[in-house]
């Protein structure tokens, strides 16, 4: 497991395999270290890296409704390629507060509430 992002509204944790490939290493950051509130959008990167082997997956919480998902499949390479490109329409440097903005999209498919997390 992975933790891709740990915003103010969002948690985002890859789980499965690793990458194939060059991935940036040691938690690679989009739009500077952290943002002012904390939220910081460490790991993002990986999100844009190329093909996976094996199974894998997002684990996607909304941390205000205490609902969340497991998003595999088409549905995670979806999200692995509209994140790319919202990253390159913003030139590569995204805010914490746009990664939530982002995530929002996929609110519809977080229907399992969290009880222990």
């Amino acid at each position: 497991m992975n933790v891709l992002f740990n915003g103010v509204r969002y948690y985002v944790a890859e789980i499965g395999s690793a990458p194939i490939g060059d991935v940036p290493s040691g938690g690679a950051t989009l739009g500077g270290a952290d943002s002012a509130d904390g939220a910081g959008v460490a790991g993002v990167a990986g999100v844009v890296a190329g093909a996976r082997s094996g199974p894998h997956g997002f684990e996607v919480v909304n941390k205000h409704t205490g609902h969340g998902a497991f998003l595999d499949g088409a549905v995670a390479e979806k999200m692995r390629t509209s994140f790319h490109a919202f990253v390159l329409q913003h030139g590569g440097q995204v805010s914490a507060d746009q990664v939530d903005d982002f995530i929002s999209d996929y609110d519809a498919l977080l229907v399992q509430r969290v009880v222990y997390h």
